[in-house]
Order: C-alpha cells, then structure tokens, then sequence
C-alpha cells in the first residue's frame, strides 16, 4: 500500500499591524478603541486597559491617546463612611485616589475632553461633569443627588472652573491645553473635590 503523506498545514501569521503606515493604524485604533454611545467608568483601583493597550508597548503608546481623547469617562471617588480620625472627630477620612502602574509607563499625555467625576458616600453623590468644546476643559454641571432629588451644588462648579483654569494654564503647549486634561490632572481634580466635600456631606 502506497505510503501518503498529508501536506503540511501553513502556519498563520500574525496581522502585520505595526509595519502599516501610521495613518491606518490611527484608523484602526479608532474603530476598536472608539465607542461614541458608550460611557467607560473608572473604578481607579480595578481600572484595566483595552485588550488592544495590552498587546505591545508601542501599540500602547500609540493608541492610550486616542482611547482617553475621545471616549467619555465617568471617574467615581468613594469617602470612607465614618471613619474614625483621632486627629479630626468631625471629619471623614477621604480614600486617595491612586493612578494604576500601566498609566504610569505612558510617556505620552493621556488627554480626557469628555470626564465626570463623581463622589460617593452613603448613597449620595456629588457630580461635576466636565467637557471640552472649542476651547479649554469647562465646567459643565454641578450637582448632589441626595437620594430624593438632584441639587445644584452652588460654588462647587466655580471653584473646580477655577481649579482647571489654574492646572490649564501652568502648560507651556497651546495645543495641549485645547485638548483637555490629562488623566492625572483628573485624579487631581477628584482629589481636590474630596476635600472641599468630605467634611460637608453627612449620612441620613
């Protein structure tokens, strides 16, 4: 009986993507990284790129911008609920609010035009959203829903506008301040209004 041999199966290869011009690959990292119906929340401590970030570290460096530009983020802070503080009885001690590693080895700005922030604590949430349009990041609302009903919060967004216009105006590169802030400029905006609210929103 003849002895067949069964021709050997051709080994796929992978997708060339980083040899492509950059042009296209910007319009790849578009259409997976892209979702304009779509809201990510941030839950800083569990925060996990895209599995296209994950991929290779130029592939990273070269789509986190494109990621954090143009999705909107939703960025939720929590205060401990009563938590003693010897130093300070009538005071809430506030959880910092960390950045994860992976975002720490981007070198390149990781601009946000679309972000809220929100503060949680014993189901009551003060929110500033923030946006940018044809100019600098701007204030777009401030509230606290305090479990019945959504309140203006009268000063936060004045004072948070103040914080941007001041963080925005420290950078030397024009074209950075029009789009928007960066990802640790954000965790700074959190931070900033924990504090102004930790020791004014009370359970019950």
């Amino acid at each position: 009986m003849p002895v067949t041999t069964r021709s050997a199966q051709p080994t796929p290869k992978s997708f060339p993507l980083l040899h492509l011009p950059p042009e296209l690959r910007n319009l790849i990292y578009t259409y997976v990284l892209i979702d304009p119906s779509s809201t990510t929340r941030i839950q800083l401590r569990d925060l996990h790129p895209p599995p296209l970030l994950s991929t290779s570290h130029q592939i990273r460096i070269e789509a986190a911008p494109i990621y954090f530009a143009h999705n909107t983020f939703v960025l939720t802070v929590c205060l401990s609920p009563r938590v003693p503080n010897r130093e300070a009885p009538d005071t809430l001690r506030v959880h910092r609010v960390p950045i994860p590693p992976w975002i720490r080895t981007l070198p390149a700005p990781l601009h946000m035009r679309n972000v809220k922030v929100e503060i949680d604590y014993a189901f009551r949430w003060v929110v500033v959203t923030m946006a940018q349009k044809d100019g600098p990041m701007r204030v777009v609302e401030a509230w606290l829903h305090n479990g019945r009903q959504q309140l203006p919060v009268l000063g936060m967004g004045e004072k948070i506008q103040r914080f941007l216009d001041e963080t925005l105006a420290r950078k030397t590169d024009v074209e950075e301040e029009q789009a928007g802030l960066d990802f640790r400029d954000v965790v700074r905006v959190a931070g900033r209004m924990c504090g102004q609210w930790a020791g004014r929103i009370v359970p019950g």
